[in-house]
This record gives structure tokens, sequence and C-alpha cells, in this order.
């Protein structure tokens, strides 16, 4: 709710679901930017390295059951 995220994916693939039901499929290589107000969800066999703007902390994001 307060970063932004920048994802680099170092391996492996998968897609990102943002709320406005938009799907993005990504693969090693790929980098996507996570705006601090978008909802979404990770699913894949994939790792990725994040840099956050400001620094990322628990407190920060909120989980839906959706």
């Amino acid at each position: 709710m307060e970063c932004e995220e920048l994802c680099y994916v170092l391996e492996g693939s998968g897609t990102i679901y943002k709320k406005e039901e938009i799907a993005i499929d990504f693969k090693s290589g790929d980098v996507i930017f996570i705006n601090k107000k978008d909802i979404y969800y990770w699913n894949g066999n994939f790792k990725v390295a994040i840099v956050c703007t400001p620094a990322w902390s628990k407190e920060q994001c909120k989980l839906y059951d959706e």
C-alpha cells in the first residue's frame, strides 16, 4: 500500500493477476513494475528479485481473500 516494486524475473515463468482482471504472463529476463495501489497475486514456478521504494515492510501490505 506504500511501496512501488520493480521485479526482475531470475528464472522460471508465471502469471501476475491484477484486480482489474489483467493477466500478465512473464518469463525469465522480464521486468514487471507494480504500482503501490495495485492489488495483485502471482501464480507460477519462478524466482524474482524485487526492489521496493520506500523499503518494504509487512505492515505496508494488506491481504485479501478474493
